[in-house]
């Protein structure tokens, strides 16, 4: 049923997602905030385009996929900084889609990614400059996350955040 309508639903131009950022930061500015950050996904070239312009109002720390992942970047201007990667380790709580250790040993929820393709996400983030960044609300997402981090010799200097 959704391809009935999926057909007819365009992405935005470039020039209105502009326009909406600018619209919704301009918004928080209003609200006293001097700096945000987001996980906005497909935005680095267009928050460059509006550092470049002088169109961001506060500052933007962007946070990126990591299919994404290009590298650390920060603007010239020190409006624009996108320095880590986020990384999905397990759903949510509510949905029952948290990755939780059972007594026996065992796991229920969902690790979105086998151990040894979190060790290489995080390696490759570790690798690019990027910091780490992982959500993790299961216990057994945390410590497949941790051993990940560990792997990666991430430590206090190289700080992951989960």
């Amino acid at each position: 049923a959704t391809d009935l309508i999926a057909g007819h639903i365009s992405e935005p131009s470039e020039d209105v997602r502009c326009d909406y950022l600018v619209d919704g930061l301009t918004e928080c500015l209003r609200a006293g905030l001097t700096s945000v950050q987001t996980n906005d996904m497909n935005t680095l070239e267009v928050y460059k385009r509006l550092d470049q312009e002088g169109r961001l109002p506060i500052r933007v720390h962007l946070t990126e996929d990591p299919n994404e992942m290009s590298g650390p970047y920060v603007s010239d201007s020190g409006m624009l900084a996108c320095t880590r990667v986020k990384i999905f380790t397990d759903g949510a709580l509510g949905a029952n889609t948290a990755a939780l250790r059972d007594p026996d040993g065992s796991h229920h929820g969902i690790l979105i990614h086998p151990q040894e393709e979190l060790d290489q996400l995080v390696a490759k983030a570790t690798a690019n400059g990027m910091q780490v960044e992982a959500h993790a609300i299961g216990d057994a997402a945390a410590e497949a996350a941790l051993s990940a981090f560990a792997k990666a010799g991430l430590n206090g200097v190289k700080r992951p955040v989960l």
